[in-house]
């Protein structure tokens, strides 16, 4: 295989599909995550904002939490009792 050119050309086209499909395939993940980070971030400042104007005090347990949590559904959950919860245990009540 070493010396044959067809052969050698046929092994270089591969690995550097491999590599380009490979490093599109890291991108593509990057991105995504870098969009799912900051969707998250924006629902969590969201959340805290909307506690904020409403007077529901936070403790460090709280924010904590919030923080911490990276799943859509939950802080979406969390987003829509702090509309009308009269405290951030109601918030944050597991379901």
């Amino acid at each position: 295989a070493r010396g044959n050119p067809v052969i050698v050309a046929a092994l270089d086209a591969q690995r550097e599909a491999g590599m380009r499909d490979g490093r599109e395939a890291g991108l593509r993940d990057g991105r995504n995550a870098g969009l799912r980070d900051g969707r998250n971030a924006g629902l969590r400042d969201r959340l805290l904002r909307v506690l904020a104007r409403r007077g529901i005090a936070l403790d460090a347990a709280h924010r904590e939490r919030v923080a911490a949590c990276d799943d859509l559904a939950t802080l979406d959950a969390w987003l829509d009792r702090a509309a009308d919860a009269a405290s951030a245990d109601v918030v944050f009540a597991d379901p």
